[in-house]
């Protein structure tokens, strides 16, 4: 004990220093599991910060959708309290363009919303945050809030509003909730319309995909004077036969480039 010590003693007055396991140059490998501690710990606070954002616009567009569709409900139920010659009297002013008047107050503009409707109040929130943030913070919803965020985003979806965008949140919710969704009618129904939607936007930009590489392909073959012409009578054409086009993203099916 006392020789342990005296060794001790003299590493100190030598200018050394005694270093602890896990302590100064031998203790490299504690600071680094210190840091990646620090690091997971400060991933897990944003995600829960990108969580807490989503949760908030959430919050805020349910309530003003939820306020619109009782605004709807008591508009059709005022409407079919009119008389026929009420009804007639109103369908004459619209055609005059004449102003009508309000059966029933529409709600109060939201400050909060900036102007925007809810559903592109939640496309700017999910926006805002970077990807793996996004992506973090939709792993940790919880099933009520990613239930009416994938319902925000089939609307999107349907709209072609940041298709791409909408499609990847609502497979991650999909992901982590799909089993529990799959469990209740109405998030059952909800699955499947965002299903129909996906592949009816997904087949639209696949078909605008196509077109775009075959027109790419056929001007890397012009440029490089291989391309084979057709001749239809005296004028050369050359038809971009593997370009999928749809009727809805253009209403043509095959598109004829004529060479002069």
């Amino acid at each position: 004990m006392r020789e342990r010590d005296s060794a001790a003693d003299a590493a100190i007055v030598a200018g050394g220093s005694l270093e602890a396991p896990g302590i100064g140059a031998a203790g490299a490998p504690a600071r680094q599991h210190l840091g990646e501690s620090s690091s997971v710990v400060g991933s897990t606070l944003d995600r829960l910060k990108g969580a807490d954002r989503i949760i908030e616009a959430l919050t805020i567009c349910s309530k003003a959708r939820d306020e619109w569709i009782e605004y709807e409900q008591d508009l059709q139920a005022a409407l079919n309290d009119l008389t026929a010659e009420q009804l007639a009297s109103r369908e004459l002013a619209v055609t005059r363009g004449d102003a009508l008047t309000q059966l029933v107050e529409p709600p109060a503009p939201v400050p909060e919303l900036l102007k925007l409707t809810p559903a592109m109040f939640i496309l700017r929130c999910i926006r805002s945050l970077p990807r793996e943030e996004l992506e973090g913070a939709l792993s940790v919803l919880p099933f009520a809030a990613s239930a009416d965020l994938v319902a925000f985003l089939r609307h999107l979806i349907g709209r072609g509003a940041a298709v791409e965008l909408c499609c990847r949140a609502a497979m991650i919710l999909v992901q982590e909730h799909g089993p529990q969704m799959a469990q209740t009618a109405r998030t059952h129904r909800l699955l499947l319309g965002l299903s129909t939607t996906m592949k009816s936007r997904l087949g639209e930009l696949q078909a605008v995909i196509g077109f775009n590489l075959a027109s790419i392909r056929f001007l890397d073959a012009v440029m490089a004077g291989t391309q084979e012409l057709g001749t239809v009578g005296q004028q050369e054409v050359v038809t971009v036969a593997d370009a999928k086009l749809t009727a809805t993203s253009i209403k043509y099916g095959k598109r004829v480039v004529k060479m002069t």
